[in-house]
């Protein structure tokens, strides 16, 4: 059940401490689209995210959009976020297709990663098949959600109470961010 266990939880990417995420040595953040940095009612950046993007910039991290969904609402997205690049259809909790965009990159130190999603079974699984640290963040809106993420979420309560066996206190921690709000 370790695959489902993220390095840490976060309430949304702007509750996030980068700076202390720099100075730990991350250097490259792997964002989720989906729910973690839009809703799926939204298609392009808030001006929060905006300044959260460029801010990220700034500090010195390579930022990148990777997503399961389609190159039309990714690119979208990318014309209002600022960033240093994305990657759609990543086929995401494979992790050979992110794997493929991290060395077309030319990105090899996998400890200066961190990857930034709202989903156990997508997002976390693939992190840590990966090999990277991983940031686990409520869903902007379940209500937005696709079947097929709805189908997904199914398997939450079983893998947190899996988790509950190794820790505890830890799974009751992730099950207040994957639990749907009503």
């Amino acid at each position: 059940m370790s695959k489902y266990i993220p390095t840490k939880l976060a309430l949304s990417v702007f509750d996030i401490d980068y700076n202390e995420l720099y100075a730990a040595g991350k250097r490259i953040i792997l964002f989720d689209l989906d729910n973690t940095l839009i809703s799926y009612y939204e298609d392009e950046a808030s001006e929060k995210l905006i300044e959260l993007g460029n801010k990220l910039l700034n500090l010195g991290f390579l930022v990148y959009v990777l997503s399961n969904n389609h190159g039309k609402r990714i690119n979208h997205f990318m014309k209002s976020f600022p960033a240093s690049g994305s990657g759609n259809l990543m086929k995401k909790p494979f992790a050979y297709k992110v794997k493929k965009f991290l060395n077309d990159k030319n990105i090899t130190d996998y400890r200066q990663i961190i990857m930034i999603g709202d989903q156990l079974v997508t997002d976390i699984l693939c992190a840590n098949r990966v090999g990277v640290d991983s940031i686990l963040v409520k869903s902007i809106s379940r209500a937005s959600e696709k079947w097929y993420t709805r189908i997904n979420r199914l398997r939450d309560p079983f893998i947190v109470k899996k988790i509950a066996k190794k820790d505890a206190l830890y799974a009751k921690q992730i099950a207040e961010i994957v639990r749907k709000e009503k």
